[in-house]
């Protein structure tokens, strides 16, 4: 029998520690509390997609008191892979029809010991459709099918277990059949009294294992919600309203409705129930529980621990231990962590951000997995960025963290806080590092970087902030000047454009150009130009209008090359990246991404400098940093450039070698192709030009925007408002002084 790849990892890794019941508790739903994983960390590989001939990796993934259930589709147009511990045990039925897919279903208990998956059954999807399936303490597997035949369609719900063959507990085509239920939403569970409950937004159905009912129940809200996990007692529903996901605990028949708070916002939801009953929410960066009260807990934050939110699957319980199930690049694989001792004192670093970003909580688990040290996400987001940003330097200036800082948010201004002495110049670490140094940054993004000599964050990535227009309008290959860019909007006012009055005050204050030497002209050009465009600004999707000169300009990010070679394709070869008319340089500005810096009071400064130094490593490149934006490393962007060069080709029905897009726009039937030397010649003297760097300017932005309004309403003169302007900036200059 060959045997699947089984292997355990042991980690020692020194973390907080947390009583072994803390998914059980309640308490203080403001104490964060978090899985018990002071100790070892233990990796279990149960299943690998890699060369098994199957079609879209795994399909779902349940898990239940230490069993796991998940299901594959087999692809026929390739053979089982034969190497060993990849293929499907001898003593276990393969699937052999060649044109009809089937969906196999595995089974694996916990042990730590080691796993091995073990096909409970298979189907065949042009028939027979498994709805939903749920784990059983037992080792048994409970599922909905929907068989169709040329004259009837019926609804059954099943049981199997390892080497048994599969039982029919009750057939459903009357389940639920008042509320007119859609089948496709039913789900099945199993209680702890031993019942099987079947449940969706129309109602429910209890039964006991032979599957005779028990209780119905059609619910009579008014609104319509979807059940996502259920329990005798209560329903644990989400429902999109007010632009975001919400959830609520439904009881006592639906009369009471309790709206559930903090769970924030994520890119998905996973569900499941405590041993106690309640509801455990999983998002991208969490997990939470939550009461019939609504109230909630958090359990634990995935990177602490060494995990990518985006790869939690599935999690369960083991007694009082958690498990998660981890499937990243076709392999899936049990984490917990085992036998712990809480350390004598925590070895911990705060990262403090605007925002839970993808990248943020893949670098602080990606380092959370090796160090000693644990770097917590500290998000300081909040919907009045103002008060969030003086929060987290309240933080700082009290010497209560953070100990590294994100400014990819753009809300936070290095160039102010380094020069308040709020933050470590990291010149002298990268001088020093055999990882990463000055030598190593694309030039003018260093250059752009400095601050008095000194630089106070480093970007592993960037973007390039531009206006695009036709080069006709946009002073040809000269530098655009506000004066020039004003006499073009005012020729072309009925035309659309891709930038707006707030766009403007963010322009003047980020730019600086309020206060250089044609400041007074500056603004005057600028808020003339602001007369002619929309107070909100409106995205133009249709590239024939850009393309047909029906758009003036438009503000946007060059991320990469590919985004260069898409607005050249949405606007024509005589497309000009013209920069901010006035703005030094070539009037555009690089924009960081993925950026870092370390606060001057941190204790920890050599450790903090490790987690960012770890951003540049070879080795972590690719797992922890954007590959849609430019490098920050020379050699990184000379690797984009090459790749988005390669012409590849594929060979038609003739025979004859055809060019292969490298990128296409489906919505608008657009191919694009791999840049030319001429495009890859463009971007570099684009990057080539830059002298600025993108630093938030908030508060002069907010007097601009707030003093052009009584302009743009025609409740002061032009004069008037420069001169306001100008007296409230240097004001706030001064104030800042003192």
């Amino acid at each position: 029998m060959r045997k699947y790849l089984v292997s355990a990892v042991i980690l020692t890794l020194y973390i907080m520690c947390l009583t072994s019941c803390a998914i059980n508790q309640h308490g203080d739903k403001s104490q964060a509390q978090v899985w018990d994983k002071s100790g070892q960390r233990w990796e279990t590989f149960l299943y690998s997609d890699v060369g098994r001939g199957t079609a879209g990796g795994i399909q779902g993934i349940k898990a239940n008191e230490g069993n796991i259930v998940f299901s594959v589709l087999e692809d026929h147009e390739e053979e089982l892979d034969d190497s060993a511990d990849q293929d499907i045990p001898e003593d276990q039925d393969v699937p052999e029809d060649a044109e009809t897919p089937n969906e196999i279903f595995y089974s694996v208990s916990f042990s730590l010991e080691g796993m091995e998956p073990t096909v409970l059954f298979q189907v065949n999807r042009t028939t027979t459709e498994v709805l939903d399936y749920w784990p059983d303490g037992d080792g048994k597997v409970y599922y909905i099918t929907v068989e169709r035949t040329e004259t009837e369609e019926n609804i059954d719900l099943k049981r199997c277990g390892i080497g048994e063959a599969e039982e029919s507990v009750r057939r459903l085509n009357d389940f639920l059949q008042d509320g007119g239920s859609d089948c496709r939403a039913w789900k099945v569970q199993t209680v702890p009294d031993g019942g099987i409950l079947i449940y969706s937004p129309d109602g429910y159905v209890l039964l006991d294992r032979a599957g005779n009912m028990l209780t119905e129940e059609i619910w009579e809200d008014e609104e319509h919600y979807d059940v996502i996990c259920m329990s005798e007692k209560d329903r644990f529903v989400q429902v999109y309203e007010n632009y975001g996901m919400n959830f609520y605990v439904c009881s006592e028949g639906g009369e009471k409705k309790v709206r559930v708070g903090d769970v924030p916002a994520s890119g998905r939801y996973l569900y499941g129930r405590s041993s106690e009953g309640d509801a455990l929410v999983c998002t991208d960066a969490c997990l939470y529980s939550c009461d019939e009260e609504g109230e909630t807990m958090l359990l634990c934050t995935w990177a602490d621990y060494g995990i990518i939110g985006e790869d939690v699957v599935a999690f369960y319980m083991v007694g009082d231990d958690m498990h998660s199930l981890l499937y990243e690049e076709g392999t899936l694989k049990d984490v917990t962590y085992i036998d712990g001792e809480k350390p004598d004192k925590p070895m911990e670093l705060t990262l403090g951000c605007f925002g839970d970003a993808y990248w943020i909580r893949r670098a602080a688990a990606e380092y959370n997995k090796e160090s000693e040290y644990t770097i917590s996400i500290v998000d300081y987001w909040q919907e009045d960025t103002a008060e969030a940003v003086g929060k987290m330097y309240n933080d700082i200036l009290a010497g209560r963290g953070p100990d590294i800082i994100c400014f990819e948010s753009n809300l936070v201004n290095d160039a102010a806080l380094g020069r308040a002495g709020m933050l470590e110049d990291l010149t002298a670490y990268l001088e020093e590092s055999d990882v990463i140094g000055p030598e190593d940054f694309v030039d003018p993004l260093y250059e752009a970087l400095d601050i008095d000599g000194k630089r106070f964050m480093l970007p592993t990535n960037f973007a390039v902030e531009t206006m695009i227009a036709k080069k006709e309008w946009a002073g040809g290959e000269s530098v655009w000047t506000p004066a020039e860019c004003l006499k073009g909007v005012a020729a072309n006012e009925d035309l659309a454009f891709g930038v707006d009055r707030g766009n403007v005050a963010d322009i003047l204050a980020v730019y600086g150009l309020y206060c250089a030497a044609e400041g007074q002209k500056n603004l005057e050009a600028y808020l003339k130009i602001a007369e002619y465009l929309p107070e909100q600004r409106v995205y133009i999707s249709d590239y024939e209008m850009k393309r047909d000169g029906k758009v003036f300009m438009e503000f946007t990010w060059l991320s990469s090359a590919e985004s260069y070679l898409y607005e050249k394709g949405q606007w024509g070869d005589d497309i000009r990246y013209a920069g901010i008319p006035g703005a030094e340089g070539n009037g555009m500005a690089f924009v960081p991404i993925n950026c870092y810096g370390i606060s001057s009071g941190s204790p920890n400064k050599e450790e903090a400098w490790r987690f960012i130094e770890s951003l540049f490593a070879e080795e972590m490149r690719e797992s922890v940093t954007p590959d849609d934006y430019f490098s920050a490393r020379k050699d990184g962007l000379e690797e984009q450039l090459a790749e988005a060069s390669k012409i590849a080709y594929y060979e038609d029905e003739n025979g004859n070698l055809v060019k292969l897009p490298l990128f296409a726009d489906r919505s608008e039937g657009m191919d694009f192709y791999a840049a030319s030397q001429e495009d890859i010649d463009k971007i570099r003297e684009i990057i080539g030009g830059i002298r600025l760097m993108r630093r938030e300017n908030s508060a002069v932005a907010h007097i601009i925007g707030e003093e052009a309004g009584a302009y743009y309403a025609g409740d002061r003169t032009l004069d008037e408002t420069i001169e306001i302007i100008e007296n409230r900036i240097r004001m706030l200059s001064l104030e800042n002084a003192l």
